[in-house]
């Protein structure tokens, strides 16, 4: 059975089974990772953050000017 096989089979499985399956298959990967690798992946993109910053790369908003960017978004997308 190919990938596209199985995926239109399980499209025809009720909701309840379609989350079992996607649960099933997230943990299988999941359990696939390595914590040392997510932890040094996530520490390559911090200082790769960090560096952008100190470069003057980045914009930075106050607290108080990311939840009016992200107020605006919200009312945007409600209309």
């Amino acid at each position: 059975m190919t990938t596209a096989e199985l995926i239109r089979a399980a499209m025809n499985l009720d909701a309840a089974e379609r989350e079992e399956i996607a649960r099933t298959l997230l943990a299988s990967v999941e359990d696939d990772l390595n914590q040392a690798e997510i932890d040094a992946a996530w520490n390559r993109e911090i200082q790769r953050r960090v560096s952008r910053v100190r470069a003057g790369e980045s914009t930075l908003f106050s607290r108080h000017e990311a939840d009016a960017i992200l107020d605006q978004r919200r009312v945007a997308r409600a209309n």
